[in-house]
C-alpha cells in the first residue's frame, strides 16, 4: 500500500505540518505528523469489523502545540526524566533545560523534545 501525503496544518511560525498516512490490507491504518515524530491516528478494526482509532490525539496543530501532555510522541533522548536535569559523562556533568515544573527534572527531551 502507498504512503499517502497530505497538509495538515501549520504551526505558529507558518512551518507546514504535514501527516504521512499508511493502510494496510487489514484495514489497520496508521497517521504520523511530521511536527516533531507524533502518532496521529491508529485505526483497527473491532470485533465487528467497524474501524475505530484508539489514540488519543488533537484535530489541529495549534493543540499539539499547547500540548503538555506528550499525546502520540514518541519516545527520544530521553524517554522518562533525567534527575535534577545533570548528568554526567566520562567526569563531565551536562546541565540540562529542567522543564518539570514540580520536581526540577529534564521530562521527555527537555521543551524541544521530539514531541515538537
Amino acid at each position: 500500500m502507498p504512503l499517502k501525503q497530505e497538509l495538515f496544518g501549520k504551526t505558529s511560525t507558518g512551518e507546514d505540518v504535514y501527516k504521512f498516512t499508511f493502510t494496510n490490507e487489514n484495514k489497520v491504518t496508521i497517521s504520523v505528523l511530521n511536527f516533531g515524530c507524533v502518532i496521529y491516528e491508529i485505526k483497527l478494526p473491532d470485533r465487528d469489523g467497524n474501524v475505530v482509532d484508539v489514540n488519543l490525539g488533537f484535530d489541529n496543530v495549534k493543540d499539539y502545540e499547547k500540548n503538555n501532555n506528550y499525546f502520540g510522541a514518541l519516545c527520544g533522548r530521553v524517554a522518562n526524566r533525567i534527575g535534577n536535569g545533570e548528568m554526567t559523562i566520562d567526569g563531565q556533568t551536562f546541565k540540562l533545560s529542567r522543564n518539570d515544573p514540580l520536581g526540577g527534572h529534564i521530562v521527555h527531551g527537555g521543551f524541544v523534545g521530539f514531541s515538537r
